[in-house]
């Protein structure tokens, strides 16, 4: 069965949607899989290496993360807050935790604590959560979660113009291409076909927003 990951962009110039910068077929989810799309990006787009505000957000999947960190190492690459939401809740469900009051007790105080202004306000907060937390939960927090606060924390997003950043834009596509082939297994040239369509589509859309039309709406000022 062969799975496709889009890469989407958000441009500056939009204030909204995305536009879909490639897409990858892959049967596994591998380093390997992954360290050749971007290898590709980077050769096809080398400005992903070099715009001082530009970022990519994914998963904590390590196949990926580790891709990004090798071949793109210069791109600031930043983690998916629904993600890690997710997967804390997934864990304190399987650990017993209930009623659901107690998951979105924690699942607030991380989201609080992402939020801070500081690192040093981080951690000053996650001081008082781990006393507050199940000794397991604080431990598996400071296992997956605490490493990667560079990734997550608002107060390295602020300076870039955002306070937290998600996949939901990619989720939307995913479940926009889903819908196409109707939740259905489909072949390599029908879901080629589909995204091709869908690549016609947005190229259309970014044309017509530069001669003030469709949804893709220009920024002021944006073409001066």
């Amino acid at each position: 069965m062969l799975s496709s990951n889009p890469s989407l962009l958000t441009h500056t110039i939009y204030p909204a949607p995305v536009i879909p910068l490639g897409y990858l077929l892959h049967e596994r989810k591998t380093t390997d899989t992954h360290a050749e799309f971007f290898r590709h990006m980077r050769s096809v787009c080398p400005q992903l290496s070099g715009l001082p505000n530009m970022i990519i957000v994914t998963d904590h999947e390590r196949a990926i993360t580790q891709t990004l960190h090798d071949v793109l190492p210069s791109l600031q690459h930043f983690l998916c807050w629904n993600h890690v939401l997710q997967d804390c809740k997934r864990w304190l469900h399987q650990h017993g935790a209930s009623p659901q009051l107690e998951i979105s007790y924690y699942l607030d105080s991380i989201r609080s604590m992402l939020s801070s202004t500081s690192d040093s306000s981080y951690k000053d907060a996650l001081l008082v959560a781990v006393t507050k937390w199940s000794q397991v939960f604080s431990q598996h927090f400071m296992d997956s979660v605490h490493p990667v606060t560079d990734r997550l924390g608002a107060w390295q997003l602020r300076p870039l113009g955002v306070d937290q950043v998600t996949g939901n834009q990619s989720e939307t596509f995913n479940t926009v291409m889903k819908r196409l082939q109707q939740w259905k297994e489909e072949t390599v040239d029908s879901m080629t076909l589909c995204l091709f369509r869908l690549t016609q589509y947005y190229v259309s859309e970014v044309r017509r927003g530069h001669h003030g039309v469709g949804k893709f709406v220009l920024r002021t000022g944006a073409l001066h």
